[in-house]
């Protein structure tokens, strides 16, 4: 009836009355951390990019400016990212004891995938491939014109950064002997860091004269022994050629 109807919401903005007086914060407010985060995925501490956490489940969620989710980050450490169109640009899902890693160009063409292990490859967007490691075999990296390979044992021992487009930066780093990849996504205004491993909420980086994606550390070019190199460039790309 009208009269409960009335009833109960005066009893909603009573409670909303207490809540105030008690101080407690509203549970559709962001928090200040929550709110620190947005402002540094979004370049500073001036953003322009409308920005919410959910309060219901803890994600946290970059919006474009249309209202569209650009990105989430969830409470188990996955994460994702959409192009403006709704195309899937960066995903980043539980697998095994790790994460999965998926990143597209917005044709829908697969820019990086890295599945828990560390097998992976990342690709330009023309579909030819710019990195590829395979724990079994070593991988490759093509660095201007310029072709490295390693062995199983001799892991890179620099970052591998590769510039994709103007909205996608792949990373490789090392750490405590594991390959670490990270996608950097850019899209109308939101910026965040994606990681192959449990991802942080507003995860972001420095601009500086380099551009939108800061300054790029490219790795060291080797000299390889051309001796059965195509062999083994052909068994690391069917080696990786599943995770696709």
């Amino acid at each position: 009836s009208s009269a409960g109807s009335s009833r109960r919401l005066l009893s909603r903005e009573e409670r909303d009355r207490r809540s105030r007086e008690r101080g407690s914060p509203s549970p559709t407010i962001a928090s200040t951390s929550a709110r620190d985060a947005v402002s540094m995925a979004a370049g500073g501490g001036q953003s322009t990019v409308p920005a919410e956490q959910s309060s219901s489940n803890g994600d946290f969620t970059l919006k474009y400016r249309n209202g569209s989710t650009a990105v989430t980050v969830r409470s188990d450490g996955s994460a994702s990212s959409r192009w403006l169109t709704g195309g899937v640009a960066v995903s980043v899902d539980p697998e095994d004891e790790g994460y999965r890693l998926l990143a597209c160009f917005q044709n829908g063409n697969v820019a990086v995938s890295f599945d828990s292990a560390g097998n992976g490859v990342v690709n330009d967007p023309s579909g030819q491939s710019l990195f590829s490691h395979n724990c079994q075999c070593g991988g490759f990296s093509k660095i201007d014109d310029s072709l490295s390979t390693w062995e199983t044992s001799t892991m890179p021992d620099n970052e591998m950064d590769f510039v994709l487009d103007k909205s996608l930066r792949f990373r490789l780093k090392k750490e405590r002997n594991r390959l670490i990849p990270e996608v950097f996504f850019v899209c109308e205004g939101v910026r965040h860091l994606f990681k192959c491993a449990a991802n942080v909420p507003g995860a972001c980086w420095e601009e500086d004269e380099s551009g939108s994606f800061g300054k790029l550390k490219k790795p060291k070019k080797k000299q390889d022994d051309n001796k059965g190199l195509s062999e083994r460039l052909s068994d690391i790309r069917n080696a990786t050629a599943s995770i696709i």
